[in-house]
């Protein structure tokens, strides 16, 4: 039946000669010809039937997955990768996710998108931020600016309201043949009368 699935021998407890080596290559020849197929066929049923069946749709199941890379190596590699500016530290978040199988948060800020090396050569001269500087924007002049365009919006709508008040009382003055409503609505029953 192992043999069926292609489990290697090790796995199916039939190999009494292995070492780390040969323990290792069984295991991840094991984990992506047989037990990863099996797993997205899974997850792709319960996504496709059972999630849109109860009617779920901004949420995806995915069935967690053992670490078959070697951590540490993949950690020093990412590491040094980071540190001489290969990868940016929201690309090193996303292997160091691989190596630990979860998803980290994302860190919106700018120094995560640059190379470590730009960022600390941008402490070390005192220059923070490497944006231009109509770019670059704190929350406080965010705040100020919103404050500012509410107080020119509060102003344009009462120049508006002054504008419509001065053309109503124009045309109220102008107009001369201006009836009450009770003797347009006697003008009405006379023409329909008429007709």
């Amino acid at each position: 039946m192992g043999s069926a699935f292609r489990l290697p021998k090790i796995l199916r407890g039939e190999s009494k000669d292995f070492n780390r080596a040969t323990a290792e290559s069984a295991l991840r020849f094991a984990e992506d010809q047989v037990f990863q197929p099996e797993r997205d066929e899974f997850d792709f049923l319960m996504n496709r039937r059972l999630l849109a069946d109860m009617g779920i749709r901004f949420w995806r199941f995915r069935s967690q997955t053992p670490v078959t890379r070697d951590p540490e190596r993949m950690t020093q590699m990412v590491e040094k990768l980071v540190r001489v500016g290969v990868l940016t530290p929201e690309e090193g978040r996303v292997l160091a996710g691989d190596i630990f199988n979860r998803e980290f948060r994302r860190i919106g800020d700018d120094w995560t998108k640059r190379p470590i090396t730009l960022t600390l050569a941008g402490i070390q001269t005192g220059v923070e931020d490497l944006r231009t500087g109509s770019a670059k924007r704190t929350l406080i002049d965010d705040a100020r600016h919103l404050i500012r365009l509410r107080e020119e919006l509060k102003n344009e709508e009462s120049r508006l309201l002054t504008n419509r008040m001065d053309l109503a009382r124009k045309y109220m003055t102008e107009k001369e043949d201006v009836c009450p409503p009770s003797h347009q609505n006697d003008r009405l029953r006379r023409m329909d009368d008429n007709r």
